[in-house]
């Protein structure tokens, strides 16, 4: 799996980071026989950051991004065989999030890709003390995604954290389904945090698309009722 990635910088200002690769994965079974399949993966990441000081000595750094992510197949994969499946759940968040997710994904089969994602990063500082250090008050990124090969729009994201006091902490995520207008996946978590390390969290998440890990169970009836749906009708 070689990777050529070349950062560079226009000025002082603009971050580029294009990368090139190839994969070949080749399988070689006494039933199956031979068998090999190869993906040409491209990547492009533009970014640049903005800060901002304000009266009271809390500082904000905007990082706006822009990445683009492609995967072009060399062969079919009917034939490929499957050691390595893909998630259940496809975390589309995730991979916005961090391209290396599409580009370096581990599963047999995967699916041509090519898409951008474009949005805005932000970082929250206090005031510094007096030793210059300043507390991270809320790290949050809000991206969102468009798919070039189904012409289709993708989520819009939200993922982040936030601590505005040194023992309360929170983390938030969240996927919009702007096709729907329908929200795919949230969470929402509050922590309680020791300055020696023990901590305690309570958290809420919601999927509208259920992962199926229990395969298929047959319909028993109890009382009347049906415990258990097949997990395909």
């Amino acid at each position: 799996r070689p990777r050529l990635r070349m950062p560079s910088r226009l000025g002082d200002v603009v971050e580029l980071c294009p990368e090139a690769g190839y994969q070949q994965v080749i399988y070689d079974g006494n039933a199956g026989g031979f068998a090999s399949e190869g993906l040409l993966t491209g990547r492009l990441e533009v970014r640049t950051l903005l800060r901002r000081r304000y009266a009271g000595g809390a500082t904000h750094l905007l990082e706006p991004r822009i990445g683009w992510a492609a995967i072009q197949r060399t062969r079919d994969l009917d034939d490929t065989p499957l050691f390595v499946p893909r998630t259940r759940l496809p975390q589309q968040r995730i991979r916005s999030l961090t391209l290396d997710n599409v580009t370096l994904d581990s599963a047999d089969r995967i699916s041509s890709f090519n898409g951008i994602t474009f949005g805005f990063g932000n970082q929250i500082f206090g005031t510094p003390h007096d030793d210059g250090a300043a507390r991270l008050l809320a790290d949050f990124t809000l991206l969102g995604e468009y798919d070039f090969a189904h012409s289709r729009w993708g989520e819009i994201v939200l993922d982040g954290s936030a601590q505005p006091l040194r023992s309360l902490a929170t983390r938030f995520s969240a996927g919009l389904d702007p096709n729907d207008a329908e929200v795919d996946e949230t969470y929402v978590g509050l922590a309680w945090r020791h300055e020696e390390g023990h901590a305690i969290e309570a958290g809420y998440r919601y999927l509208r698309e259920v992962p199926r890990v229990f395969g298929r169970f047959k319909p028993e009836k109890m009382d009347g009722e049906l415990p258990w749906q097949p997990a395909s009708a």
